[in-house]
């Protein structure tokens, strides 16, 4: 089965690299499909640039790119698993449990403290210790 992690990256301390890394290890048996490691994802970067320099509109072309490739790969999964720390500012991955949800696809969340929206939406876990046992 393929799973997409969904979570922060662009006001993550690690880009979001650590726990994706983490689990990854600890799904043996799944194709782990991980936005922090596409090719394009170095245009995350750029764009990021692009913005603090106040080029909105060259940040905003790479962005769309970037957030394609997350889309397809949303698309291409069978479940998706989050981790949502809203102090992160996950704006994007707001956008794709949504979009996730209108495709149908399992979603799971990790949060430490989630939004009461997220509450209403999906199966949320405070930790993937509790998590894992499902899939693992």
């Amino acid at each position: 089965m393929r799973v997409y992690l969904c979570g922060a990256i662009d006001q993550a301390a690690d880009q979001g690299k650590g726990w994706r890394r983490e689990l990854t290890a600890q799904l043996v048996g799944h194709e782990v499909l991980d936005p922090t490691s596409k090719p394009n994802q170095c245009l995350a970067g750029i764009a990021k640039q692009a913005r603090d320099e106040g080029a909105w509109e060259q940040a905003g072309r790479y962005m769309r790119e970037v957030r394609q490739s997350d889309l397809e790969m949303l698309v291409a999964c069978d479940w998706v698993l989050a981790y949502i720390d809203p102090d992160q500012r996950p704006c994007g991955s707001y956008f794709e449990l949504m979009y996730a949800r209108l495709l149908s696809k399992p979603v799971f969340i990790v949060s430490p403290n989630p939004p009461l929206w997220l509450l209403a939406e999906s199966t949320v876990h405070r930790s993937f210790e509790g998590w894992l046992n499902l899939w693992t």
